[in-house]
């Protein structure tokens, strides 16, 4: 990775932070952020050294370093893993898999494995946009060509978290019934998302994609919240309980799993049943369903240029 790309990820973290100015609110400035890392140490970081890192104008941190600046822009631990593996060097567009298939190649071998499986499944890419679901995963979650539709209206095209809090998609209306059940699915989720994203942070349409994000209610408080309750959730997939209009109640777990491509990252998205009440339903809505049937719900490796950038 340049090191000017690591900079935009650090300058994007700080202007995701606001605070109060003069009694105003006001995006962290690197003065603020010095001071933050006065606060969490272990070692202090000036304005000045901070503007250098934005910049790209430093080619080496110290572990220190990263560890004050990782503490003082408040990421998940998830998130700090991720910080420290991008400030190695190593882009996330890097190829790193052992095989040298291309990002088409990669997806295709993919949706090969996953079609024939008699569970809901689907695939999104590091943006949160979701690249193709399998018809059991339309079909339980009632997503058809409105709901598509809805997904599609702003920049973050249909994504992962515009389908959990977007209430014209009407997740939260079927999976929703329980609120504090429902919460956890978000923070778990949002939880997720972050560290995904994070590598991206300084991009353009990643920039845009949270722009779009933030517009949608509960999202800004969940991801803040995130950030103060990951120790109840870290490394627990999401978990569903909930009555189904047409399968009663259902039981299961959202098995993710991470596919390096040349073209950034996969997650692979599988519905494991709890129960035998749901592995029943799924068995019948895969008997209903023709084999090996996707739908393709987001651009995938290209994406769209942005209007316009967040920061």
């Amino acid at each position: 990775m340049e090191w000017q790309a690591f900079g935009a990820i650090v300058r994007s973290l700080r202007l995701e932070h606001h605070g109060l100015v003069n009694g105003r609110v006001r995006r962290w400035s690197r003065v603020r952020l010095s001071k933050e890392t006065e606060k969490v140490g272990p070692v202090a970081l000036s304005d000045v050294a901070i503007g250098k890192i934005e910049r790209g104008e430093r080619n080496h941190l110290s572990p220190a370093e990263l560890l004050a600046l990782a503490g003082a822009l408040h990421l998940t631990t998830a998130e700090r893993h991720r910080f420290f593996l991008v400030a190695s060097g190593v882009s996330p567009h890097d190829e790193i898999a052992s095989d040298h298939l291309t990002a088409p190649q990669r997806l295709d071998k993919l949706l090969r494995m996953l079609k024939p499986l008699p569970m809901p499944w689907f695939v999104y890419d590091q943006y949160g946009d979701v690249v193709c679901a399998g018809r059991l995963a339309l079909a339980l979650f009632g997503i058809g060509s409105g709901e598509i539709a809805a997904g599609h209206g702003g920049a973050a095209m249909f994504n992962i978290m515009r389908a959990l809090f977007d209430l014209a998609i009407g997740l939260q209306q079927l999976l929703g019934q329980h609120e504090l059940a429902w919460r956890r699915v978000l923070l778990a989720n949002v939880l997720y998302f972050r560290a995904l994203l994070l590598p991206y942070r300084g991009e353009p349409y990643a920039q845009t994609v949270l722009a779009d994000l933030r517009t949608l209610p509960g999202f800004p408080e969940v991801w803040e919240e995130a950030y103060a309750r990951e120790t109840d959730f870290f490394g627990l997939p999401p978990e569903y309980r909930y009555d189904h209009p047409d399968w009663g109640m259902l039981h299961y777990v959202a098995q993710r799993t991470l596919i390096s491509t040349p073209a950034g990252l996969l997650v692979a998205v599988v519905y494991l049943p709890g129960d035998e009440v749901t592995a029943d339903a799924f068995a019948a809505l895969h008997r209903s369903s023709p084999d090996g049937v996707c739908r393709r719900l987001a651009p995938w490796p290209e994406k769209p240029e942005p209007a316009l950038a967040y920061y």
